[in-house]
């Protein structure tokens, strides 16, 4: 039908015709439903979409139609606000994120501000891989508790007790690094080398390059540098602010 054709046409598939109109076709077309809205809605200034991509789609085509709804809303012109719970699909769609957590605005800006300088703790765990360690900051550096006395540089105007939030992928594995462990564990996902190293009692994931991952071997010890961090005031109330309520 004419409608369909159009829809084919958005998706940049109409080469295919009627022959694309499947029974597993339509299956796709009616998890991207809300096209239909877009379409009726070309000459708006805002559509909205409520799209849960994992319900019926594997990983590979949900991480395909995350970027072929950008492209949608680019082609046709138009703001769309997209409501999701996947932290994936709001960094990857969007221009803006808006972060909500009990009914208020916790942090407004693009995907990089949010992901690089979340306001607290909340955002920045909501957005990414963090782990947070206590620590004592004074003198130009912090002392982290947890991780037998080690510490790291710090020139932020901080001091007393602190949150230091870290990202795996911000930690590497250098000959100099400023802290020291012993690598537990590794597990090789093709692309990245997902490890975890114990420095003192704590226990510190690094997301590294998976071509690393044959020139480590668990048990060995190894040294860390700490090349970007968050540092956030420790009021007692870390674990209270982690918790996403509706």
């Amino acid at each position: 039908c004419r409608h369909n054709l159009t829809r084919l046409h958005v998706l940049g598939i109409a080469s295919v015709g009627d022959d694309f109109l499947t029974p597993d076709a339509v299956v796709l077309l009616e998890e991207v439903e809300f096209i239909d809205e877009l379409l009726l809605q070309e000459r708006r200034v805002a559509g909205f979409a409520d799209l849960n991509l994992a319900h019926n789609l594997d990983a590979k085509l949900r991480e395909s139609m995350r970027f072929e709804i950008k492209r949608l809303q680019k082609a046709l012109g138009i703001t769309v606000i997209y409501v999701t719970h996947d932290q994936t699909e709001a960094m990857a769609m969007s221009d803006r994120i808006f972060v909500l957590n009990r009914g208020g605005l916790q942090q407004a800006g693009s995907p990089e501000e949010i992901y690089n300088h979340p306001v607290n703790p909340f955002v920045a765990d909501f957005l990414g891989k963090v782990d947070f360690f206590r620590g004592q900051a004074g003198d130009g550096r912090i002392l982290l508790t947890e991780m037998g006395g080690q510490s790291i540089a710090y020139t932020g105007g901080r001091t007393g007790g602190v949150y230091v939030a870290i990202r795996p992928e911000n930690i590497l594995f250098t000959e100099d690094g400023e802290l020291s462990g012993t690598l537990e564990a590794q597990y090789y996902m093709g692309d990245v080398d997902d490890c975890r190293v114990r420095v003192g009692d704590a226990l510190v994931r690094v997301i590294t390059d998976g071509c690393e991952y044959r020139s480590m071997r668990e048990g060995q010890p190894v040294r860390l540098a700490v090349r970007d961090f968050i540092v956030f005031e420790d009021d007692g109330s870390l674990e209270e602010t982690l918790q996403i309520k509706t």
